[in-house]
């Protein structure tokens, strides 16, 4: 699947800021959809960097749904540079970087594009103590 489908599918049930089934969940938060372009990298078992793009599902405090053509494994840590939608007259959109794990994949069907759920902290910037695998 190209990533303008992967995009379009994000985008066809965004909603900026409202939680995505208006409860929240226990220790983490509501979930807000957000369709936000992705930077992603990962380090492989065997030690390998790899480097992938996505689009954003959802996000909350504490991790993100990405809908990505990379597979990303279980158990992987990854950093996430998600490029939110710009606000108002602003040329760009804010930056949130994050790094955490992933915890669950959903493979592709029925025209929907697969994906992958991480546990991950954002921030607004890089931070001094997190691993600099995206440069």
């Amino acid at each position: 699947m190209s990533m303008r489908a992967v995009r379009e599918k994000a985008d066809s049930g965004w909603r900026y800021g409202i939680p995505e089934d208006g409860q929240e969940r226990r220790n983490r938060g509501p979930r807000f959809r957000i369709a936000a372009s992705a930077e992603l990298q990962w380090i492989s078992e065997d030690g390998r960097r790899h480097k992938g793009q996505g689009v954003t599902r959802d996000i909350s405090s504490g991790g993100v749904f990405v809908y990505s053509n990379s597979t990303v494994p279980v158990g992987a840590v990854v950093q996430i540079v998600a490029r939110m939608p710009r606000l108002r007259e602003e040329i760009f959109g804010p930056r949130l970087y994050g790094t955490g794990t992933v915890v669950r994949q959903e493979p592709a069907e029925g025209g929907a594009p697969g994906g992958f759920a991480a546990e991950v902290v954002f921030r607004p910037g890089p931070s001094a103590g997190a691993p600099e695998l995206i440069q």
